[in-house]
């Protein structure tokens, strides 16, 4: 991070307080998110406004308003062009760093699973600047 002009001094907490004393109470920390069941849920719970795990602290009216959209709109591909916008102003202006990606579906094929597990993103492809 120091290439791009950013002084970050890393301080380790305990694991056992890292909740209920460092998320959502520190400017900057670092969480991980799971995949969830489907996208508007992925991402509803970290990015909406009024979303208590807001960890971004990210307020955009717009995105608000497509997300609720979203939920509603029956056309295949208006709704991907509306989960791309989302995830495009995510990119944009979104607060976040994204500093891994885990491959859920590389480690449960690992496990002995067969077929890959069906991502909730599957349809959607990251937007595009």
């Amino acid at each position: 991070m120091k290439q791009a002009g950013i002084d970050l001094t890393v301080t380790r907490v305990s694991g056992d307080g890292y909740w209920s004393n460092v998320w959502l109470k520190v400017p900057f920390c670092a969480v991980a998110w799971e995949n969830r069941p489907a996208i508007d849920m992925q991402l509803s719970q970290t990015y909406l406004s009024n979303a208590a795990w807001n960890d971004t602290r990210w307020k955009r009216p717009e995105f608000d308003k497509l997300m609720v959209a979203a939920r509603t709109e029956e056309n295949e591909a208006k709704l991907h062009e509306m989960y791309n916008e989302a995830q495009k102003m995510i990119h944009d202006d979104g607060g976040m760093i994204c500093y891994a990606v885990r491959r859920l579906s590389r480690r449960l094929c690992q496990e002995g699973r067969r077929r890959r597990p069906t991502s909730p993103l599957r349809h959607v492809r990251p937007a595009r600047g």
